[in-house]
């Protein structure tokens, strides 16, 4: 291991220390038996170290493959061109499996001696975003023997449309347990929602429709059907009931001390030069070709240069790092930044591609674009833009053309959302689905990784994780290509 990523980690362990430390103080004295560790020290470490794994590793590398970071030195290179080692997977996997999943399968298991039907819904939430968001980077997944530690080292992998499954299971759960009363209820260790049962429950709703969306080149309509049903009740044709502001969405927000910091702010403080924006999204932000500069852009993208009349922004070209070049704004880029796991925003983008699905002519789709672009805005801070700005850029960005064509709407919503939902990865989901934005290979992407050089379609998996370890793995040979997710077919 270098030197480098040495103090990544300790530096990561040091957040989560603190982060926790008012609720380790109750941890009985025998620390190392996780029997003793109380279940709101379980929930706020299991919190902290899953949205720290997926904004870090995997929003990374997925921003990568999905052209909204380069990689411009080091490992991020080797992933800008698609030859980065199927290690490179082995923190992420531990993280989330070893850590964080296991946590959160603990903390379901006391819930149910303690009669605390809270606490349980809340894993259950959270273990479906985990395996989520593993299970679309990687396919096929251990699940229903994962978590068990030691006694079983080598779990049988479940095929990625049984997870699907368990998803949905797991949020419905969450949600049905949310509403029962209890014994003990979650508080301050619960470092999303302070145990705010209606906006766990509006988050769970979302994430259903997240994953109905997913599954949507098995079956359009039945997919964007689900969407709708989990956003309303009544079978799509009800109340609202997902994330219904900005204010409500699922995300946590890091501290300004090192320790405890945003992980786009310490990878940029502890290996400066390793990532910048990719050119096709600072080309967006740029409005090349006659259009209006993004107002987001100051908010995602620094400039290269310090005059701040005319500031000039660059993106590196995949493949072909180009420096200097623009890098994480200040918005997800600074020490207290927040790291989104579900929203508002993406809620409302969800719903234009599900209501355009099943009518292209339903004028509803128009308007939830332009409001997924405004939410988008108001989130980030935008609207200190001048409003004639911002107001241009709706008419010729957040509105459709006239005689628009499906395909066309299509994919001005999801090039919207890919804009709106920077640094998350359901971008690289969405580009896999739909095949907008329309993104070019990285120069040199054909590697024995990556034979042919085509944009990375999964994850391998990882090497002393997985691959050594466990026999049940099913493949031996990692790929960037094959074989293609359930969903991705």
């Amino acid at each position: 291991m270098k030197p480098i990523t040495k103090q990544i980690i300790l530096l990561r362990l040091g957040m989560i220390l603190a982060l926790t430390s008012c609720q380790l103080q109750e941890v009985n004295q025998n620390s190392n038996n996780p029997e003793d560790v109380p279940i709101s020290a379980l929930l706020t470490s299991a919190e902290v170290v899953m949205t720290y794994a997926i904004g870090s590793d995997a929003a990374q590398y997925t921003g990568v493959f999905s052209q909204q970071i380069g990689g411009a030195g080091g490992n991020i290179a080797l992933a800008d061109n698609y030859d980065a080692g199927s290690d490179r997977y082995d923190q992420l996997w531990t993280s989330l499996y070893a850590n964080s999943g296991q946590d959160l399968v603990r903390i379901i298991e006391k819930a149910t001696e303690q009669n605390a039907p809270q606490y349980s819904g809340i894993a259950k939430i959270l273990l479906a975003t985990t395996l989520g968001n593993l299970t679309d980077l990687f396919g096929d997944i251990p699940y229903t023997e994962a978590f068990k530690g030691a006694a079983n080292i080598a779990p049988r992998y479940d095929p990625q449309e049984k997870v699907y499954a368990a998803i949905q299971t797991l949020l419905d759960e969450g949600i049905a347990e949310l509403a029962k009363p209890g014994n003990l209820r979650p508080g301050s260790d619960d470092i999303f929602y302070r145990g705010d049962v209606s906006r766990w429950t509006a988050a769970a709703w979302s994430l259903k429709a997240r994953y109905a969306l997913h599954l949507t080149k098995l079956n359009p309509s039945k997919a964007a059907q689900e969407v709708l049903n989990a956003l309303y009740t009544n079978n799509g044709a009800g109340a609202y009931r997902g994330i219904a502001s900005n204010d409500a969405d699922l995300q946590l927000t890091f501290l300004t001390s090192a320790a405890q910091a945003n992980p786009w702010w310490q990878q940029n403080a502890l290996l400066p030069n390793w990532i910048a924006l990719g050119a096709n999204f600072v080309n967006l932000l740029n409005g090349n070709g006659g259009l209006p500069p993004d107002p987001r852009r100051p908010f995602f993208a620094t400039p290269v240069t310090t005059t701040q009349a005319n500031p000039v922004y660059v993106g590196t070209v995949a493949g072909k790092a180009v420096l200097p070049a623009s890098n994480v704004g200040p918005f997800y880029g600074s020490q207290n930044s927040p790291v989104p796991l579900m929203t508002f925003v993406e809620c409302k983008f969800m719903e234009a591609e599900a209501r355009l699905i099943l009518g292209q002519t339903d004028p509803k789709v128009g308007q939830l674009l332009q409001q997924g672009v405004v939410a988008s805005f108001a989130k980030v801070g935008a609207n200190s833009v001048p409003q004639a700005q911002r107001d241009e850029y709706l008419m010729k960005q957040g509105s459709f053309a006239d005689g628009a064509s499906a395909t066309a709407k299509l994919n001005q919503i999801i090039t919207q959302k890919y804009i709106a939902l920077f640094t998350q990865p359901e971008v690289w989901v969405d580009y896999r689905r739909t095949g907008f934005p329309v993104l070019t290979p990285a120069l040199g992407g054909s590697t024995g990784l990556n034979p042919g050089g085509a944009i990375p379609r999964r994850l391998p998996y990882p090497l002393n994780a997985e691959q050594a370890t466990n026999q049940n793995i099913p493949t031996k040979t990692p790929s960037y290509q094959v074989p293609r997710l359930w969903w991705d077919k």
